[in-house]
């Protein structure tokens, strides 16, 4: 990772360490669950297809500040969405993302 930092009345402060990156997902199409429901929606709305995602993902990589303090650059965070696709738009989806 690659990190730069301005510094009030200093000059930058900049310079790269290692870390890891991990991500996981989850689809699951929900068309089989109600294959009569899924068929209307198609009718009614022109709607193919409707799915649930969830993924989760972790940075971390750690630097020394000048004092010795180890400070974690990265984050962990989580987001879901629903997602369908129509003959008309490939995916609309609606969203929540949030950090922990």
């Amino acid at each position: 990772m690659y990190y730069r930092e301005k510094v009030q009345y200093q000059g930058d402060v900049k310079g790269s360490t290692d870390g890891y990156h991990a991500r996981a997902g989850l689809q699951i199409v929900l068309d089989s669950m109600d294959p009569r429901a899924s068929s209307k929606m198609y009718r009614d709305y022109g709607v193919f297809h409707t799915s649930l995602f969830l993924e989760a993902r972790s940075i971390r990589a750690m630097v020394t500040d000048l004092d010795g303090t180890s400070i974690n650059l990265g984050e962990q965070a989580g987001s879901g969405a629903y997602c369908s696709s129509s003959k008309h738009f490939k995916y609309h989806t609606a969203s929540r993302s949030r950090r922990f």
